[in-house]
């Protein structure tokens, strides 16, 4: 018999915080997150900050983080175990996730389509009806003195997305790495 699956907030569920540290730290570059320190305390403080664990009965699969921001979601990070990844598990977080969002609009950065992986996350967002948005977008850096990286803004409604950018832009520059749109990275 199959266990449900969830999508939970991780402080609900603080006895998978160790595999979701763990799964951000091996998912992502040191230069495209936070400390892990950093991270937890940030779950912890931060009123428009969640982290969601995805969980079938008991086992943890995968955690989407994300920002309530102004009349949008920001998804920050999103990632599934990697020996479990390819059976649908991101797909059913990520359907999951916008019919948690209520209709808000979902955001997200993605890599430039310049090699295979990248160019499958792109279409595995396209899937679950993202398009990008047709803008010049650099992510500031997690950390101080290190460079931003061109990206791609991905977003479930490109009206909204291309009318409102730069207050969507400002709004993430502002909430998410603590710097003006107009700052030099």
């Amino acid at each position: 018999m199959t266990q449900p699956f969830s999508l939970t907030l991780l402080k609900e569920k603080p006895e998978h915080t160790a595999a979701a540290v763990k799964l951000y730290t091996d998912a992502f570059p040191e230069a495209e997150r936070r400390t892990p320190e950093e991270w937890v305390k940030q779950m912890e403080t931060e009123t428009d900050f969640h982290v969601m664990a995805a969980t079938e009965g008991e086992l943890f699969e995968g955690f989407i983080s994300f920002w309530l921001l102004s009349g949008f979601v920001y998804v920050e990070h999103f990632a599934v175990r990697a020996d479990i990844r390819g059976k649908g598990i991101g797909g059913r977080m990520f359907e999951e996730l916008k019919k948690q969002a209520g209709g808000r609009p979902v955001v997200l950065e993605v890599e430039l389509p310049d090699n295979d992986m990248a160019r499958k996350r792109i279409a595995f967002y396209e899937r679950h009806g993202l398009s990008i948005v047709d803008r010049s977008y650099r992510q500031p850096p997690y950390r101080r003195g290190e460079k931003g990286l061109s990206l791609l803004i991905m977003t479930t409604d490109k009206a909204f997305a291309e009318a409102h950018f730069d207050k969507i832009r400002d709004n993430i520059y502002a909430n998410v790495y603590g710097v003006r749109a107009n700052d030099s990275f």
